[in-house]
């Protein structure tokens, strides 16, 4: 699951170069480093609180990406929103 993760950054950040799309002052490029702050959070994390932590990045970057309707990056961080749910017990946040 976490090479997983690294793959979709790495192509969040080649997306990210290639669009530099803005709206209202955020782009891909800053949704995509939130998110891979979440993804280094993630992966080094040694307690539920540096989860929770990665949940918030994830959430912000997936606002972003929303705003933007950047689907790959929509995709991405819901995807991990899910799975670091499911890993914190929160099931009915997880779907």
């Amino acid at each position: 699951m976490l090479k997983r993760l690294a793959f979709f950054s790495a192509i969040l950040i080649v997306i990210s170069a290639l669009c530099g799309a803005q709206v209202m002052g955020q782009t891909v490029e800053e949704g995509t480093k939130l998110y891979e702050e979440g993804v280094a959070l993630y992966n080094t994390a040694s307690s539920q609180e540096e989860l929770i932590r990665a949940v918030e990045k994830w959430e912000q970057a997936l606002r972003i990406f929303e705003s933007m309707k950047f689907h790959r990056g929509i995709s991405d961080a819901a995807n991990s929103l899910g799975v670091i749910h499911a890993k914190l017990g929160q099931y009915s946040k997880a779907v």
